[in-house]
């Protein structure tokens, strides 16, 4: 675990490769489910990661699309509503979607 001060505010960062979120725990975990399962942060290394945003780009999987058609439509609405200061993004792949966030907050 790290803790930083950035901008005078303190975050706090929790790695997946964190020694108390072992490959090992993790695999011994998620086999006792039932169903079975696999944590997908382990499926995204460099080539998992490429692999994932060509599937974004097929014509079957239109959530990025989705999201992307809403986010560019609603986000200045969003900021100018809400005002955010913090932006927390969970799973960014390539961060296409939050970089639309990102960019409404700068305007």
């Amino acid at each position: 675990m790290t803790t930083e001060v950035i901008e005078e505010q303190q975050v706090t960062i929790r790695a997946a490769n964190h020694p108390h979120h072992s490959f090992a725990e993790d695999v011994r975990r998620g086999f006792s489910k039932e169903p079975k399962v696999l944590y997908p942060k382990y499926f995204y290394d460099e080539h998992g990661s490429r692999l994932f945003e060509k599937i974004c780009e097929l014509p079957e999987y239109y959530q990025t699309r989705t999201e992307r058609k809403i986010l560019k439509s609603l986000s200045p609405e969003i900021v100018q509503n809400y005002q955010p200061t913090t932006l927390i993004e969970y799973g960014t792949g390539a961060a296409t979607i939050t970089r639309i966030l990102v960019d409404a907050m700068r305007r």
